[in-house]
């Protein structure tokens, strides 16, 4: 099967996000389904601080219209910096990745 163009910046032999790990998906999903809610911000707290891959994965949700946290920015936080607005499929693309 090709490649997605729209596959999440993550290298299977590189350095992977925090958020990628199976014990923190409840968080991440939680964290996705309310941007705003006490979730995400434990999420921005606990497992976007220090990542390895945090600029790459905000860039990547800056040019892919994601929805959800990443890098510890939200997606109004996203647009205010010039991103387009985001869509809602971003969590399925995701949980694909890890």
């Amino acid at each position: 099967m090709p490649p997605s163009s729209r596959a999440f910046p993550v290298q299977l032999d590189g350095p992977r996000g925090h958020c990628s790990k199976p014990e923190h998906l409840p968080l991440v999903d939680a964290a996705f389904a309310r941007p705003g809610g006490p979730e995400a911000q434990r999420m921005k707290r606990d497992l976007c601080t220090g990542c390895p891959i945090g600029e790459q994965c905000l860039a990547w949700a800056m040019t892919s219209r994601e929805e959800g946290i990443w890098d510890g920015v939200g997606p109004n936080g996203r647009t205010r910096h010039g991103a387009p607005p985001s869509t809602n499929h971003g969590a399925i693309l995701r949980r694909q990745a890890s």
